[in-house]
């Protein structure tokens, strides 16, 4: 695949685990908000974190998603993954 085609990749990837982290934890099973046995994480491509695009703002967004629900950064509260090069991705 082309350099276009990972991109594309990477960013549904990220969205995907943005989407699905919310969903997952903004509730828990008994409806009620504040789930705090749940951890959540975005997986970014090799651009990182700081990337001044996509990935950064996912991961800006999950930051105020964690210091509004009192999470802490690693383990059990909120952190991201990165790739480290184009091997990393699962062709679909």
């Amino acid at each position: 695949m082309n350099r276009f085609r990972w991109t594309v990749l990477g960013i549904v990837v990220v969205i995907a685990a943005v989407v699905g982290g919310f969903f997952a934890f903004g509730r828990n099973n008994n409806g009620s908000s504040g789930d705090s046995q749940h951890s959540v994480a975005i997986l970014t491509d090799t651009g990182g974190i700081d990337d001044h695009s996509f990935n950064q703002s996912a991961w800006e967004g999950l930051q105020r998603y964690g210091r509004q629900h009192d999470l802490k950064k690693g383990r059990g509260g909120y952190n991201y993954f990165q790739s480290n090069d184009a091997s990393d991705y699962k062709p679909i």
